[in-house]
């Protein structure tokens, strides 16, 4: 059961609301003449307020979902009846991502208990079942990621992490965030070696503003707060609004001000890595199961940005900007989860070598 208390099962089609706009995409975004979709695309630039960014983005149209998960509903020919071609190949999926991330985390020298703690993290289980974008995104961004962070330069890799960087942009809205990441490192790496790779920061400068362009209605309506008193935006009780406004009256305005912001970034991050409650009536033991992988992933942001180096830093950075601005949940920590668990990992070890070696030296 999820927190709507509706079934999720292999043999049950999805009845989600994330899901249901990537279903509407998939009967629309295939069928619909691309002339159509560039007239409600135009639309939204001749009266971009709220009203249209909510037509375009939402269930009335369909049209600007990311196009891969509607590209699957289609292939697999998903429906009542038929869920199971899907389901196993998410089930593929996400054996194969969680063989990936074992095997880099052995390399990077996690003992075999703390790969089994990762092997047992609840989240990749529940979007195994569970038919959203978030399993894809995940896949995606672990080819990526081990593509792209590899030390060697071979075409082979630039192929991979290149591929995999574009589909991420076709899976989910924050692909964005590392088309963004990858240019922001083209424009350092130029200034620093004082030579410019014309071809490569065209090509994704292009690529970022068609996919900024295409993604922006959905942008626009969620930064223009059109769900914002939805249980999505409210955090440990409080709405968006409530924090923007100044949680702390007993404070001068202006310190209000700051301290509820900040407060609102903290309660942000916390919900991101699992630290949350439940949005439905759930029993308590599996809150706190779902929560206790926070345990490992917050120590794990917290490190990262203390002791992580300059590339890692800014992957979580531009990783994290839209969940910052937008809605926060666990579930968008799952593309990342092998990252803030390693470094988690890494933070409790140093923690305590530093706290033994200090009772040592006593």
């Amino acid at each position: 059961m999820n927190e709507a208390g509706q079934p999720v099962s292999g043999q049950i089609m999805q009845q989600g609301i994330d899901f249901s706009l990537s279903q509407i995409a998939a009967e629309r975004l295939f069928t619909a003449p691309i002339s159509e979709i560039a007239s409600k695309l135009g639309m939204f630039y001749e009266d971009p307020f709220p009203g249209q960014a909510k037509l375009l983005a939402g269930h009335e149209t369909g049209l600007m979902a990311a196009p891969i998960l509607p590209l699957m509903i289609v292939g697999f020919e998903y429906q009542d009846g038929n869920t199971l071609p899907l389901s196993l190949f998410y089930l593929g999926i996400g054996i194969v991502l969680l063989a990936l991330w074992l095997i880099w985390l052995r390399r990077m020298g996690l003992p075999e208990p703390a790969l089994l703690l990762f092997a047992m993290l609840p989240n990749p289980l529940w979007f195994t079942l569970n038919v959203s974008s978030d399993l894809p995104f995940a896949m995606l961004f672990a080819v990526f990621y081990l593509g792209y962070f590899s030390r060697k330069g071979e075409a082979y890799y630039w192929a991979l992490w290149g591929t995999a960087l574009i589909l991420l942009a076709l899976t989910r809205v924050n692909g964005l965030s590392m088309l963004l990441l990858v240019l922001t490192h083209h424009f350092i790496a130029s200034y620093r070696n004082r030579s410019v790779n014309i071809f490569a920061i065209t090509g994704l400068s292009v690529l970022t503003f068609v996919v900024a362009v295409y993604f922006l209605p959905y942008i626009s309506a969620v930064l223009q707060g059109l769900a914002r008193e939805h249980e999505a935006y409210s955090y440990f009780g409080y709405s968006t609004q409530a924090y923007i406004g100044g949680i702390f009256e007993l404070l001068p305005k202006w310190l209000n001000l700051a301290v509820s912001w900040l407060t609102l970034v903290g309660a942000k991050l916390l919900y991101f890595v699992g630290l949350r409650p439940s949005y439905a009536d759930v029993a308590w033991w599996i809150v706190a199961l779902r929560g206790g992988a926070g345990l490992i992933l917050l120590p794990g942001l917290v490190w990262v940005i203390i002791c992580g180096d300059t590339k890692h830093r800014m992957l979580i950075g531009f990783y994290l900007v839209p969940f910052v601005i937008g809605p926060s949940q666990d579930r968008y920590n799952l593309a990342i989860q092998p990252l803030l668990f390693y470094f988690g990992y890494l933070g409790y070890r140093d923690v305590f070598a530093l706290f033994f070696r200090g009772k040592s030296a006593r």
